[in-house]
C-alpha cells in the first residue's frame, strides 16, 4: 500500500512538472508552438499580412527592421510575452529596385517557428525613360533637366593626381549654371554601384553639394550612364 503510494505521488509530482514547464521560462520549458502560414510575397509599397497562433504558453516575436507588429488592441503580459490569437503585420514600402526578404519569428520557451516574407523591388518607371536619353546632362522626374546643348554648353573632363578617379562638370555661361560629378573610378564597371560626390547650382530644390550613390547603369562608346534610386535622376556624361 505505501509502495503504490509513493507511485501515485511521483505520477502527480511528474504531471504537475510537465504541466507548469511549458509556462516557466527557468525550466528551459517543453513549449509548442504553430502558425497559420509560413511564407507570404507583398508587393513594393508594402502592406498587411495577420497569422495565426497556437502556442501551449506565452510567446516572444522578433522580426527583420521593415515588418512592425501592430499593437492595436494587443495584449502584451507583464513579462513581454504574447498568448495565442490572430495576429497582423505591417510591412514598410521597398523603395528599393531589388526584391528583398525578411521573417518573424516566434518563439514558446524551447519551441521556434517563423514566417518567411519576400518583398518585391520597386518599379521604377523613369528608369526606363531615362535610359532613352543620349544627350549629355541631368535628367529627373521631378526637377528640371539641365541637358548638353551644342554652343550653348560646355563640359570638361579633369583627372586628380592620384590616376585613379576623374570628375565630369558640365556648365553653360549664359546663365552661368553647372553640374559637377567627381570621384569616378577610372577603372568603373557596368552595373556596379558608387558613391560619388556631386554638386551643383541649377536647383534650389537639390543640395549643392552631396555624396550620391550611382549605378552605372550603361557604358556605350565614351558614354556612361549612371543613375540615383533613391532620388530618381540619371546622368549622361562622356569621356571624350
Amino acid at each position: 500500500m505505501k509502495t503504490k503510494l509513493s507511485v501515485l505521488l511521483l505520477i502527480s509530482t511528474l504531471t504537475v512538472f510537465l504541466a507548469g514547464s511549458c509556462n516557466d521560462k527557468r525550466n528551459g520549458g517543453l513549449g509548442s508552438i504553430s502558425l497559420s502560414k509560413h511564407g507570404i510575397t507583398l508587393p513594393a509599397n508594402g502592406g498587411t499580412f495577420s497569422v495565426d497562433v497556437s502556442a501551449s504558453a506565452g510567446f516572444t516575436v522578433e522580426s527583420s527592421s521593415w515588418i512592425h507588429l501592430d499593437s492595436t488592441g494587443v495584449t502584451v503580459s507583464e513579462d513581454g510575452t504574447y498568448s495565442s490569437g490572430s495576429y497582423t503585420f505591417i510591412v514598410n514600402q521597398n523603395t528599393g529596385s531589388d526584391n528583398r526578404s525578411g521573417s518573424v519569428t516566434f518563439r514558446c520557451l524551447d519551441a521556434v517557428d517563423s514566417i518567411r516574407i519576400t518583398q518585391n523591388g520597386l518599379v521604377d518607371s523613369y528608369l526606363e525613360v531615362f535610359m532613352e536619353a543620349e544627350e549629355p546632362g541631368f535628367y529627373s522626374e521631378s526637377l528640371d533637366d539641365f541637358i548638353y546643348e551644342e554652343f550653348e554648353s560646355q563640359y570638361s573632363l579633369s583627372y586628380p593626381a592620384d590616376g585613379e578617379t576623374f570628375s565630369y562638370r558640365m556648365l553653360t555661361t549664359q546663365p552661368a549654371e553647372y553640374f559637377t560629378i567627381s570621384g569616378i573610378p577610372q577603372a568603373f564597371e557596368e552595373g556596379e554601384t558608387y558613391t560619388l560626390d556631386f554638386s551643383q547650382n541649377f536647383s534650389f530644390d537639390m543640395s549643392t553639394t552631396s555624396p550620391y550613390q550611382f549605378s552605372i547603369q550603361k557604358v556605350s562608346g565614351e558614354k556612361i550612364w549612371m543613375y540615383n534610386v533613391d532620388n530618381r535622376f540619371g546622368l549622361i556624361i562622356t569621356t571624350e
